[in-house]
């Protein structure tokens, strides 16, 4: 399976390409064969797209970065996953921006809760 994952920072605790590779690192504990590229640039030929931020919501449903990338997932038939430090907008605002699911972390915002909310989640999409 080939992941791409292209997530936001999660605070000031967790920029973008922190939170990128625990999110990796999660997955692979769960799926070591699935692909994981950390450029969405490789969004064609994907079969998911993983995300993140610190908080989801209706601010972020307007004009954001995460609409852009979730819209262009759904353009390409690409499911689009979440995982946020919490998440406080329903199903349906999210399907009507692209996003399929969105799960929240159990604790802080910090790479072992993002790596291990990635593990969690790779057990639902990996194939």
């Amino acid at each position: 399976m080939r992941v791409v994952v292209a997530p936001e920072a999660f605070g000031d605790g967790l920029d973008a390409d922190a939170a990128a590779a625990a999110i990796v690192a999660g997955w692979h504990r769960v799926a070591p064969g699935d692909v994981l590229v950390p450029d969405p640039a490789e969004l064609p030929g994907a079969d998911l797209l993983v995300t993140g931020l610190a908080v989801l919501d209706w601010q972020v449903l307007r004009d954001s970065p995460l609409t852009a990338l979730a819209a262009a997932a759904a353009r390409q038939g690409v499911p689009c996953v979440v995982l946020a430090g919490r998440v406080l907008a329903g199903r349906r605002e999210l399907a009507a921006i692209g996003v399929d699911a969105a799960h929240a972390l159990d604790g802080p915002a910090d790479a072992a809760s993002v790596a291990a909310l990635a593990g969690r989640v790779a057990t639902r999409w990996s194939r």
